[in-house]
């Protein structure tokens, strides 16, 4: 098991709905985000799952990737699976957080943290392969 690529993780929180503002698709089902004020992250697997079965695609924590994060990284590489670039001082994260407007974040959203970075509302989801 790993952290995903960033194309990865892009593909499982979309669920299928390729250019869907949200893993659900149109809109983010009612009561998947808890109203705010938030003062920490909510229970995990309480959630609607996605399109591919995945509970809190994006909400509850920012993700890390195994990518290196470079603001142009789509631009400057392949169209399928793409992969970041060979090194830099950021990794990539994606998703939302319990402490964002979850509901204004896409799965297309992404920034690049320090890899040292530790903060309460950035987390990770492994992968692994599928025979």
């Amino acid at each position: 098991m790993a952290l995903p690529t960033e194309a990865e993780w892009e593909h499982a929180t979309r669920g299928g709905f390729e250019g869907a503002a949200t893993p659900w698709g149109r809109e983010v089902p009612r009561d998947e985000v808890p109203e705010p004020p938030r003062s920490a992250p909510w229970p995990v697997g309480r959630g609607t799952p996605n399109g591919y079965g995945l509970l809190d695609a994006g909400t509850v924590v920012r993700e890390w990737c195994c990518d290196w994060y470079a603001r142009d990284a789509y631009r400057a590489t392949r169209r399928y699976d793409p992969r970041g670039p060979e090194g830099g001082d950021k990794r990539v994260s994606r998703g939302g957080s319990w402490r964002r407007h979850v509901r204004d974040v896409p799965p297309s959203a992404r920034g690049g943290f320090p890899a040292e970075t530790r903060a309460a509302d950035v987390g990770f989801r492994v992968a692994r392969e599928v025979p």
